[in-house]
């Protein structure tokens, strides 16, 4: 109110959220105006008890389990679409909005379709400048027109060079369409429905709602669960399925619940999916009186890596270093080095550890391969893979041959000698001789005269034709064989993009969870398309040098003082550019991930690389 009471909250998840609008239907859009280490910049459908997934506590990081971006973890929200860079506000135009770039230099206009609960959107280009044209701040006149402020200079500092532009737009273009729906969608009336209650549903339909498909429709629904008295019956909690149970969490964290007792509940609930949210709950609300549980679940024999992730950001933020995230790396040697702890926990912990560190040294490796214990084992000869160094491939080598290491072991020490085969062309032939299929197809794999063409290749475009030339495959599908082909260093070189089960790079979505959509064939044509489907906040960004050099990255930050603009390349490293250098810049709406990546796997290959990501 006018009196600064009454003051309430609508929704949280926000970066920066420098420019928000309200239209007239009261529909609310913000623009975030910086997203740290985790492009894009959002544009946001806000709608009430939102949450879309960020919270500064948890720091910059491009991962976090407790962070989503995009809606990937449960009860968070998804953008409309990924604006320019640095937004620094939104006008309703149309039937859409207009929002400015600031280090793009551009104007976009990104129009609304209805889509379930929400919008979807593309982004249309309306005005673009030289690289001292910074568009900021927006205000519409009375008859129409806008007027907008340009920055001009990256600087912050006041420098009495700012611009004031008069922008004019025929209102009768037809890519404007009509200021909103002739009538509202289905699913948006719904959504609003639950949002401001509807005791007249019942409690089964609610439950229905809340497994949605539809995020917003979802989340609404976990609003409606939270009024419910049944989440006080944790009795009745107990006898709904996993999916249910989930929810309720879910719902229970937005009401009064008694916490202590629910949380110590779902923490010794069955389901490992119910105990993760458990712990992002205590983490989220600071519920210290936990912190004992947490290392509890730590010395757990069948502990599973996602909970293990859990346990570890929600221990690091209890202990008050929330950003840390899972990347502490002195808390993760700690745990390395503990022998009182499972060496499974171990092995995740080496998983997470940054291989490269100078701290992780290969004698170190080296004895907890000599401790024997298959999955610590597994992970230390992975991060000898990791270390991609002659003395580290020079002890892989020796891993190959060793006849008391299981198969599995074996196989992933022939898949590091691939990063540099010549050296070790000698050993690779002998191992293509080898006993063991695993080990001489990983030989033959490595080898220095891979990769091998296949004849009859479909066009890329015939799904279907691909999915009946990996059916045919002989024999079942590998998901060892698929998820070494995911970390081959050489054929597919997947993981210098995509991060999965806490190993690669962060270029692209991580594929951890890319399962969770049970479609294969859509994983299939992904694969084949790269381009064909593209999230707007992986659209890479092509340079021009002036050197005459080209780059071609993810756009990372382009403001600020530093005069230099960072991009992350396709190896996952962050790569930067004095502004000076770049002679041009240009967007390309296609995906980083070359097409033809495939041509060197043979179709039983190619399907244990899908069945390995869609396990």
């Amino acid at each position: 109110t006018a009196d600064g009471k009454n003051l309430y909250r609508i929704a949280q998840g926000f970066w920066n959220p420098f420019g928000v609008c309200v239209r007239d239907d009261g529909e609310i859009f913000a623009a975030e105006n910086d997203p740290g280490a985790r492009p894009p910049c959002r544009l946001i459908h806000v709608v009430e008890g939102g949450d879309y997934g960020y919270q500064r506590r948890y720091g910059r990081s491009p991962f976090h389990p407790f962070v989503a971006w995009n809606g990937e973890l449960r009860g968070t929200l998804p953008m409309i679409h990924a604006t320019g860079e640095a937004p620094c506000a939104i006008l309703p135009l149309g039937g859409g909005v207009m929002v400015p770039s600031w280090s793009d230099n551009r104007i976009d206009f990104f129009p609304l379709e209805p889509m379930g609960a929400s919008y979807t959107s593309k982004r249309i280009e309306l005005v673009r400048g030289s690289t001292h044209f910074r568009p900021t701040c927006f205000a519409e006149a009375e008859d129409g027109s806008f007027y907008f402020t340009d920055w001009v200079f990256t600087a912050y500092t006041l420098h009495q060079r700012g611009r004031l532009w008069k922008l004019e737009i025929d209102r009768k273009s037809e890519w404007l369409k009509p200021a909103k729906p002739a009538k509202a969608e289905g699913g948006m009336i719904l959504a609003q429905e639950l949002r401001n209650g509807a005791p007249a549903k019942s409690l089964t339909d609610v439950l229905s709602l809340a497994r949605s498909e539809d995020p917003f429709l979802a989340r609404a629904a976990l609003m409606e669960l939270a009024r419910r008295s049944e989440l006080h019956d944790l009795n009745w909690v107990s006898q709904l399925g996993e999916a249910d149970r989930i929810n309720a969490v879910l719902a229970a964290k937005l009401s009064d619940v008694d916490r202590s007792t629910w949380v110590r509940t779902a923490l010794a609930d069955s389901s490992d999916d119910v105990r993760f949210e458990a712990l992002r709950w205590i983490a989220d609300e600071d519920l210290s009186a936990f912190r004992s549980d947490i290392d509890e679940i730590f010395l757990e024999d069948s502990l599973d890596y996602q909970l293990f992730e859990a346990c570890l950001a929600a221990a690091n933020t209890l202990d008050g270093n929330p950003r840390a995230g899972v990347a502490d790396a002195k808390m993760l040697m700690e745990r390395i080095r503990d022998r009182n702890i499972t060496a499974q926990v171990r092995a995740y912990a080496l998983r997470l550890f940054p291989a490269k560190e100078k701290s992780l040294k290969l004698p170190m490796l080296e004895e907890l391969i000599a401790l024997g214990h298959e999955p610590l084992t597994f992970e230390a000869i992975r991060s000898l893979n990791a270390k991609n160094s002659k003395e580290a491939r020079s002890i892989l080598a020796t891993l190959a041959i060793d006849k008391t290491l299981s198969v599995r072991n074996r196989a992933e020490a022939v898949l590091g000698l691939a990063a540099d085969p010549s050296s070790h062309s000698g050993l690779l032939a002998k191992l293509q001789k080898s006993q063991h299929v695993t080990i001489r197809d990983e030989a033959r794999r490595a080898s220095p005269n891979m990769p091998v063409k296949f004849a009859g290749i479909p066009p890329f475009t015939d799904t279907v034709a691909w999915q009946n030339r990996i059916d045919s495959a002989p024999g079942k599908a590998d998901l060892e064989t698929g998820r070494r082909l995911f970390f081959h260093p050489r054929l597919t070189r997947c993981h210098t993009c995509h991060r999965h089960s806490g190993r690669g790079a962060v270029v692209g979505p991580d594929l951890s969870a890319v399962a969770d959509r049970s479609d294969p064939t859509w994983l299939l044509q992904s694969i084949l398309e790269p381009s064909r489907e593209v999230a707007p906040q992986y659209y890479p960004w092509q340079l021009g040098l002036t050197d005459g050099t080209t780059f071609t990255g993810i756009a990372l930050r382009q403001g600020g003082n530093s005069g230099k603009e960072f991009y992350r390349d396709i190896t996952g490293a962050e790569q930067s550019f004095v502004k000076a250098d770049i002679d041009h810049r240009q967007e390309l709406q296609t995906s980083l991930m070359p097409g033809g990546l495939i041509l060197a796997l043979s179709p039983a290959e190619l399907r244990d690389l899908v069945a390995f990501l869609s396990e």
